[in-house]
């Protein structure tokens, strides 16, 4: 699914539904955490660097999941999607990131059939 399929997909989702998707987006980047603290292990400063954005992202998406719980203006979904998919300024992270959101979504549909 492409950055304009997942924020359509997005919003098709109940608001629980897109916490649910955001909490496993959250998920994914601990993982990518891991990968980058394993790849990167002996660059000190690429390490900070790129877990210091990826608690960006994190702090996004939390700050959007507890917008949604309280019905709150968030983000649009399309601009959830593009932060999470435009890492451009961390070309480190480009190797992660393309399957963070496809996977997550894909789990989501699997569990929904």
């Amino acid at each position: 699914m492409d950055k304009s399929g997942i924020s359509v997909w997005l919003g098709t989702l109940s608001p629980i539904e897109k916490v649910t998707v955001f909490l496993g987006v959250m998920h994914e980047l601990t993982i990518v955490v891991r990968s980058v603290f394993h790849d990167y292990s002996d660059d000190c400063a690429a390490r900070s660097r790129l877990a210091y954005k990826i608690s960006e992202l994190n702090h996004m998406l939390t700050s959007a999941a507890l917008a949604t719980i309280q019905n709150k203006t968030t983000y649009p979904d399309e601009v959830l999607v593009e932060i999470l998919s435009d890492q451009s300024n961390y070309p480190e992270l480009t190797p992660y990131f393309p399957f963070v959101l496809e996977r997550v979504a894909q789990q989501f549909q699997n569990r929904a059939k």
